[in-house]
């Protein structure tokens, strides 16, 4: 396990969920974390617990579902990249492959801006929801690929 830890904003930009929900979370007990100097500081133990409940991949999966109907109905910010969005359907996801991809989605690189993803765990199968920028979406498909090989 990585002894990284992250902050508020990086959960907002790893989940783009907004400030308000993050602490919502804090509050009732779903995100843990500590206050260092001001400033929330999470695990990465904590940000998979947030992951991997299941209050929270519900909420997941109906936005992701709004993100994909927004993305057909172009109701998105144009821009001058172009976009695409990629469903991925993992079958069959033993816990290590599920970490591994965990792993990809929570190590995105910085230097991508723009994009949305969504990660939601179903009994045995992994769904997988990105839609960016067609540099986000190459990069992804070749870390994803690359666990499952």
């Amino acid at each position: 396990m990585n002894n990284e830890f992250y902050t508020l904003k990086d959960l907002i930009e790893m989940t783009k969920l907004s400030e308000r929900t993050l602490r919502r979370y804090l509050e009732s007990g779903l995100l843990t974390g500590a206050k260092v100097g001001g400033t929330w500081r999470f695990t990465e133990g904590q940000v998979k617990d947030l992951f991997n409940a299941q209050s929270f991949n519900k909420e997941f999966a109906r936005q992701a579902s709004e993100d994909v109907k927004q993305f057909v109905r172009r109701q998105y910010r144009d821009n001058d990249e172009d976009r695409a969005c990629v469903i991925y359907d993992f079958n069959a996801v033993d816990e290590s492959t599920h970490e591994a991809i965990r792993d990809v989605v929570m190590h995105i690189p910085k230097h991508f801006k723009g994009y949305k993803m969504k990660m939601h765990p179903e009994d045995n199968y992994l769904r997988v929801i990105l839609i960016g920028s067609l540099a986000f979406i190459t990069y992804m498909n070749d870390a994803l690929n690359k666990v499952r090989s």
